[in-house]
């Protein structure tokens, strides 16, 4: 007992000397919009896709600097190991012709400046390498935004699952309670000598039956809020409730689930639109390899020729010159007209793609239309099933009670009552998730009111 309490203090003890961390977060009762908020911040692959959209924007500024002048300083020195001579023959002081060495330079030469390189013409591949980045970074906006729109698509229906999870478990619960009281009436009728022991033990079955149901049920739950953290990005330690129902999905959506909507709103079909354009300008960026470049560029230095590292102003020279080059290529082993024909290909490949994502969206939207249609029906029919098995237990509790209906009946009709209220739920959750999948399908999905209510 006493090694108990001491426990117990530490354990106390430690968890108010712990500093208070982010995994110690909580989301308590949180709403959808707010988990869509949360998600939309905290999503690993929401941060990887804005992450890409500003390297993007930087890469503008990097392309539009082939267009710039260059400079570079220059610092160099050089050390005569042995120096060359030159070996001239005159005639000395009595006439004589003798051979005379003559060393070439210094032991040592240094040389200090700066060059400008001015790119004047690159065979058009600098204009087209600055559209090129600009249609990136909207590509990249494009793909953000694409990204966004799964994220909520799917935080909303892992919010749903959770709500159907829920939502199962008070199923199997008032299912246990009604199989409960069952028993009890059961095992009252049994004391009478109104029910066999077959009646009392077929009861009981079905009792100890349901009870892991409900564990399976209660073990979904958790395992649904698991994935939930993960759309949200948040740490799985963290504390998560949500607070919600399972509602009728809107069928206004049906005034607007045309084709045509999303062909003007998807993010991925202007992305793929913007695929396309970027591969024309990579294809006529590898067409510049055949054109000729037009650079100019000045140099300044001073040049010190000295034997020792003493250093006077009489020992640097300065000079100064600048250059026009005009180079053309001949002959590049055909590795120009590889890359041009590869560009070419990149490119029908991208306009490949923006046909295949037209027709993928076109699909996606019809199908989701008849998901949505499809659920709307189920709901309503699946509702009139739970009043009716509702009743139809209540009848058969009473018919037994009075001996007119044996236990299967009674057993029969709670199996039927279960089975429509899962299917009523099922439904339900259905019918909100093709909700969400619609509106994704469409492009309607307004992810910039959702940020910043968390």
């Amino acid at each position: 007992m006493r090694s108990n309490v001491f426990s117990a203090v530490f354990i106390i003890a430690a968890a108010l000397l712990t500093p208070t961390s982010h995994a110690a977060e909580s989301y308590l009762d949180m709403t959808l919009e707010r988990a869509i908020s949360v998600a939309l911040e905290q999503n690993k692959d929401v941060t990887n896709a804005k992450e890409d959209a500003i390297k993007a924007s930087l890469q503008i500024t990097e392309a539009a600097s082939a267009a710039y002048p260059s400079i570079n300083g220059q610092w160099n020195l050089d050390r005569t190991l042995k120096q060359q001579v030159f070996v001239i023959e005159f005639p000395d002081e009595d006439g004589n012709i003798t051979k005379n060495r003559l060393k070439v330079g210094t032991d040592h030469v240094m040389t200090l400046g700066a060059s400008l390189t001015q790119p004047i013409w690159l065979g058009g591949k600098v204009g087209t390498a600055l559209k090129a980045a600009k249609i990136y970074r909207n590509l990249s906006e494009e793909t953000y935004a694409t990204v966004q729109h799964n994220i909520v698509s799917g935080v909303a229906t892992a919010f749903y699952t959770i709500l159907l999870a829920d939502e199962m478990v008070r199923i199997t619960r008032e299912s246990l309670d009604i199989a409960e009281k069952h028993l009890d009436n059961v095992t009252v009728l049994h004391e009478a000598g109104s029910a066999t022991d077959y009646d009392l033990l077929r009861a009981k079955v079905n009792v100890a039956n349901l009870k892991p149901q409900v564990i399976d049920a209660e073990n979904n739950v958790k395992i649904s809020l698991l994935n939930f953290k993960h759309f949200l990005g948040v740490d799985p330690d963290t504390t998560v409730t949500i607070s919600g129902e399972l509602s009728e999905p809107d069928t206004t959506l049906f005034d607007r689930a045309q084709p045509t909507t999303a062909l003007k709103l998807r993010p991925d079909m202007e992305a793929a639109r913007l695929g396309v354009d970027i591969q024309d300008k990579y294809v006529r960026i590898a067409l510049g390899d055949f054109l000729p470049n037009l650079t100019a560029g000045t140099t300044f230095a001073y040049v010190g020729n000295f034997d020792t590292f003493k250093y006077t102003p009489e020992d640097w020279t300065p000079y100064w010159y600048a250059t026009v080059t005009l180079s053309f290529p001949i002959f590049s082993g055909f590795r120009n007209q590889s890359k041009y024909q590869q560009a070419k290909v990149d490119y029908r490949k991208a306009q490949t793609d923006f046909r295949k994502t037209r027709d993928s969206i076109v699909i996606e939207v019809d199908e989701s239309v008849m998901n949505l249609r499809k659920a709307v029906e189920q709901i309503e029919s699946q509702r009139m099933n739970v009043q009716e098995a509702e009743k139809a237990v209540e009848l058969a509790e009473s018919l037994y009670a009075n001996g007119k209906a044996t236990q299967l009946e009674v057993l029969d009709a709670q199996l039927a009552l279960e089975q429509s209220r899962t299917n009523y739920a099922t439904t339900l959750y259905e019918g909100k998730v093709a909700e969400v999948t619609l509106k994704k399908a469409l492009g309607i999905i307004d992810t910039d009111n959702m940020k910043g209510t968390n």
